[in-house]
């Protein structure tokens, strides 16, 4: 499991985000955000003064295995639900797609 602080990372300011919500959505749904997980949502889902988001693109570099995936479900399922998303989520296996 991954913990601590990232050695790269680059995050727009913000004066709000949704991560809270999203987090607490996917708890419903029996998904467990990890401390970095929430940590990446609220990059991710920043929002500026005037409600914009606050970047326009979230990345993620993590090892195989180490939870990638829970942090987009989160923020799949929040977009889905709370804000009226499309997501495409593939992988090379089928199995990990599903």
């Amino acid at each position: 499991m991954l913990s601590g602080k990232p050695r790269v990372r680059r995050v727009p300011r913000s004066v709000s985000n949704e991560a809270d919500d999203f987090v607490f959505l996917a708890s419903s749904y029996g998904l467990t955000a990890d401390g970095w997980q929430e940590d990446v949502l609220e990059s991710w889902l920043g929002r500026r003064g005037d409600g914009r988001c606050s970047a326009a693109t979230g990345g993620l570099a993590v090892p195989r295995q180490n939870g990638k995936n829970g942090a987009i479900e989160n923020r799949g399922l929040g977009g889905m639900v709370a804000l009226g998303e499309k997501f495409l989520h593939t992988a090379h296996e089928v199995k990990t797609a599903r």
